[in-house]
């Protein structure tokens, strides 16, 4: 909770005493996300699947997992993985925003578009600002901010005479 260099700490230690601990690898992935290191957690995420692999987190953890191949520039497996957290839990406000941040990026604007007014309709208060101020935070460790703004902007844009 805002303190990933202790929650890898953590979560490593965890991991050292239960290798098979599937929280513990979600813990040690989401620290690895916020700090960065976008390869060790999908490593640490992938593991929480395969020793969970009924968890009712499951939409959550492919969701994080979309968020790493975003910072690793890899936008096919992020949308790879934005679809099938989707198909696990449409109802979830993040999810679909950073969906259309990546359809923009692939050019598919019509999904793009689907997506952030879904996003909207799930969180109707929350302004382009708001969202700009989550995706920095969530990407902060990454250089590809500069690319995801303004895909941000662009599906915002796309939704506005309809949101």
């Amino acid at each position: 909770r805002g303190q990933p260099e202790a929650g890898l700490k953590s979560s490593s230690r965890a991991i050292q005493l239960s290798p098979n601990h599937g929280f513990a690898h979600y813990a040690k992935g989401n620290s690895c996300l916020l700090l960065g290191r976008d390869a060790e957690a999908l490593t640490h995420l992938e593991n929480f699947l395969r020793f969970d692999p009924h968890s009712h987190l499951e939409y959550s953890i492919i969701y994080l997992m979309s968020r790493a191949h975003v910072s690793l520039g890899d936008w096919q497996s992020a949308d790879a993985a934005i679809v099938r957290s989707i198909a696990l839990n449409d109802d979830v406000a993040v999810i679909q925003c950073l969906g259309a941040v990546v359809a923009s990026k692939l050019g598919q604007t019509d999904q793009a578009k689907a997506r952030m007014l879904k996003a909207r309709q799930l969180e109707p208060a929350a302004l382009l600002a708001d969202w700009e101020r989550r995706l920095k935070l969530w990407f902060s460790a990454s250089l590809l901010i500069v690319e995801i703004l303004p895909q941000l902007r662009a599906a915002w844009a796309a939704a506005e005479g309809e949101a």
